[in-house]
């Protein structure tokens, strides 16, 4: 299995060429390289697709639609600040920032 087909693995939802190929190219990684060779570059990877993942738009296509909810994006954010912080790549991490906006006419 190489690292790409894992990296499309991780999610149902469609991850797209150039997503994969500015993931892998970001950590000198190519689209056939072998996921057991180097731990911290899956780890990391796997971590910049969890990032990915938590700001990826809902899409259409051929029919079919595809969304993330919030709690799996904030999930998808959560996985990703541990594997960035196990790789050693505290820099990386994602802030949590507070939501604003309209909370409707009861709050």
């Amino acid at each position: 299995m190489t690292l790409s087909d894992y990296l499309r693995g991780l999610s149902n939802y469609p991850l797209s060429e150039e997503a994969l190929q500015s993931i892998l190219s970001k950590r000198g990684a190519s689209y056939d390289t072998d996921t057991i060779d180097d731990d911290q570059l899956l780890c990391l990877t796997t971590a910049d697709v969890y990032r990915w993942l938590s700001t990826a738009p809902d899409i259409s296509q051929g029919g079919q639609s595809y969304s993330l909810s919030d709690n799996i994006r904030e999930y998808y954010r959560r996985r990703a600040n541990e594997l960035y912080r196990e790789a050693g790549e505290p820099e990386s991490v994602l802030e949590e920032h507070p939501r604003y906006g309209y909370k409707g006419d009861r709050l």
